[in-house]
């Protein structure tokens, strides 16, 4: 199973010796990967899926809705198995190269995708999301704050902020519909 980052990577990520704050990190950094996942527009970590797909009868190229594919489980035409020897993979793509027949729903390929080992360029983009919903926790709700003579307009959005999403683009799946 994948690691993400941990309570100690945190801590020593924003500076805070004591465990006190470890509640607030617990759930920011479960917060930080449901929104990693969710911006990527794919589980990060690996699974199994099983994708059924209608055929043409013309393509050769059977585009996978997540990857990088690490395991092809099963793949079945018109519910007759195929065996490995019959098609090849693209696993960093998701693509699956096979001749197949025309047909509704006649392709079912099972298969792991996700990464076993999270990439460092994710976990650094997750400790800087923490870092950033760690610093406004107590100003949300806020949109600006008087000092004196002085006013300060506070950003409070939860929204992943620009330089994160930069970091996470390269793993982000890109629909075409």
């Amino acid at each position: 199973m994948a690691t993400w980052n941990n309570l100690d990577d945190i801590r020593d990520f924003l500076g805070i010796a004591s465990t006190g704050y470890d509640g607030i990190l617990t759930r920011l950094e479960s917060m930080s990967r449901h929104m990693i996942n969710s911006y990527c527009i794919r589980p990060i970590e690996e699974s199994v899926y099983v994708d059924r797909m209608d055929s043409t009868g013309k393509e050769k190229k059977i585009i996978l809705r997540h990857f990088p594919v690490t395991t092809i489980c099963a793949v079945t035409v018109s519910e007759t198995a195929i065996d490995v020897s019959e098609y090849d993979l693209i696993p960093h793509k998701g693509i699956l190269i096979l001749d197949v027949e025309r047909g509704t729903e006649n392709i079912e390929v099972c298969y792991k995708a996700g990464w076993t080992s999270i990439p460092q360029q994710i976990k650094d983009a997750q400790l800087e999301l923490i870092k950033y919903l760690f610093n406004i926790r107590s100003h949300v709700g806020f949109k600006e704050i008087k000092l004196g003579d002085s006013r300060f307009v506070v950003d409070t959005k939860t929204d992943i902020p620009l330089h994160i999403k930069v970091m996470l683009n390269p793993y982000r799946e890109i629909l075409i519909r």
